[in-house]
């Protein structure tokens, strides 16, 4: 398999770059091709299909390239709009509470930030993370009840 990977490369390169016009995105994707390939190898049984079969992977790795990547650019635009909304909030609250958020493991702080800074629904936050949305609820409440530990009120009083 490798080897006929290698042999299809610099094709599947072209084709990865064509999509994605960076050098590095279109190494990953076809990173991730690979991996897929191998995962799934036991689907492709025909030899003459082969070269299709990976063509059509990189070009499903380089789509979903674009959308996460969409999907990134999107959540930084909302970010940036709400960082600029805290400074409304009062500014020492704002300082303790930005830095009770960076002592949060960084998937604690996507969770928050996700829902409280940038307002979208658990429903919303399962898809961006593709997670069912029970786990991104336990998750959640997991995450805030870190956060409340951090800043003093998590003995409920």
């Amino acid at each position: 398999m490798e080897k006929q990977f290698e042999k299809h490369y610099k094709q599947l390169y072209r084709i990865a770059y064509s999509y994605l016009r960076h050098k590095q995105n279109a190494e990953d994707a076809l990173q991730a091709a690979y991996e897929k390939a191998i995962k799934n190898r036991s689907q492709q049984s025909d030899p003459k299909r082969f070269r299709a079969w990976l063509i059509r992977i990189v070009i499903n790795e380089c789509n979903q390239s674009h959308r996460t990547r969409k999907r990134q650019t999107e959540i930084r635009k909302k970010v940036a709009l709400n960082s600029d909304s805290l400074q409304d909030v009062d500014y020492v609250q704002s300082i303790e509470l930005k830095d009770a958020l960076l002592l949060l493991s960084k998937e604690d702080r996507n969770l928050i930030s996700l829902k409280y800074l940038l307002g979208y629904r658990q429903r919303e936050i399962a898809g961006i993370l593709d997670l069912p949305v029970g786990t991104v609820k336990s998750r959640l409440s997991r995450s805030l009840g870190k956060l409340r530990e951090i800043m003093g009120g998590g003995d409920n009083e």
